[in-house]
């Protein structure tokens, strides 16, 4: 079988389901990161959480960092785990990575894959999915 763009797309979502079943019991979270293929080979990476690092409220450490740090990248709280449109594709705004200056913002896609996004685009994306809301500073 040679890889290809198509083919990976089932790959994935396989390779997710079966991890989430292996895991189930365990308090883990599991999600796709990125993944680089070529015709003889895939790499795919798999982001798993432990249940020992979220906090009271059941926050990890991205959603904490969102709510700690996110009014510094104009980020308001309310925006956590609101479902938004970015690239006439759906996400879920996840959390934050304060160390990165630009690509800072974690948005997961209904499979659970999670991307970087800068935080402006999130911020625009919100306002155009949330117009009827209080805007967030652009």
């Amino acid at each position: 079988m040679k890889f290809t763009r198509g083919s990976l797309k089932g790959i994935e979502s396989k390779v997710l389901d079966a991890v989430k079943e292996a895991l189930k019991d365990t308090g883990i979270s599991v999600s796709l990161g990125s993944g680089r293929f070529s015709e003889s080979e895939f790499t795919l990476k798999v982001v798993m959480t432990s249940a020992t690092e979220t906090d009271a409220n059941g926050h990890s450490k991205i959603e904490k960092d969102f709510l700690a740090f996110g009014k510094s990248y104009g980020l308001t709280p309310d925006m956590l785990g609101k479902v938004i449109s970015y690239h006439d594709k759906v996400f879920t705004i996840a959390g934050l990575y304060p160390n990165r200056p630009k690509n800072n913002v974690a948005i997961k896609s209904p499979k659970g894959k999670v991307y970087i996004a800068p935080s402006a685009s999130i911020k625009r994306a919100y306002n155009a999915m949330y117009a009827d809301k209080e805007l967030v500073n652009a």
